[in-house]
C-alpha cells in the first residue's frame, strides 16, 4: 500500500494546452466609454481654431464629449501615438508637445455646476490611435488608455467618425 501511495503522489499530469490569454478590451464602434459609462456619438466635427475632432453625445440631456487633438489634421490613414497634454500659456491651443504623428485624446463629462471636467490622455502607456481617412473624413479608433482630471484617473476608449 505504501508503494501504491507513493506512486500516486509522484505521478504528474501533463498538459499540452497553453494558457488562454485574457482578452483585450474591445473598442466601441459607435461611440466611446469613459470610466464605466458608455456614450453614443450624436455628431462629430472638426473644431474651428484647433486641429481637433470633437464628438458629442447629448442623448442624456447633458453634453459629454470625446476629442482628438493633432498638430495638423491628418490627410492620410495611419497610426498616431497617444501623448500627454502639455500646457503652455503661449499656445493658442492645448498640446504644444504634439508631434507630426502624435494625438492627445480627451473625454469630458458635466460637473454639475454648468461646466465640465475634461479628462486628458496621460500618454505613458505607449499606445497608438488608428486614423482612417475616407473621402476626406476622419475615423479615429482609440484603444483603452488612461485619462486624468486633477487626481481622478479613468479609462477611455472609443471610435470617432467625422460627420
Amino acid at each position: 500500500m505504501a508503494l501504491a501511495a507513493s506512486l500516486l503522489c509522484s505521478c504528474k499530469k501533463s498538459s499540452t494546452s497553453s494558457p488562454t490569454p485574457s482578452p483585450s478590451p474591445s473598442i466601441p464602434t459607435d461611440g466611446w466609454k469613459l470610466g464605466t459609462t458608455s456614450y453614443k456619438q450624436v455628431y462629430c466635427l472638426r473644431q474651428t481654431g484647433q486641429f481637433a475632432l470633437n464628438c458629442v453625445d447629448a442623448t442624456t440631456g447633458n453634453i459629454h464629449s470625446f476629442a482628438a487633438f493633432f498638430k495638423a489634421y491628418p490627410t492620410a490613414s495611419g497610426t498616431y501615438h497617444i501623448v500627454k497634454l502639455v500646457v503652455d500659456s503661449t499656445s493658442t491651443y492645448p498640446g504644444v508637445n504634439i508631434g507630426d504623428h502624435d494625438v492627445i485624446v480627451t473625454g469630458s463629462i458635466p460637473n454639475g455646476s454648468g461646466g465640465s471636467n475634461g479628462y486628458w490622455s496621460i500618454g505613458t502607456e505607449g499606445k497608438d490611435a488608428t486614423v482612417t481617412i475616407t473621402g476626406g473624413k476622419m475615423k479615429i479608433e482609440v484603444p483603452e488608455v488612461s485619462v486624468v482630471y486633477n487626481t481622478d484617473t479613468l479609462k477611455l476608449t472609443g471610435t470617432m467618425v467625422e460627420n
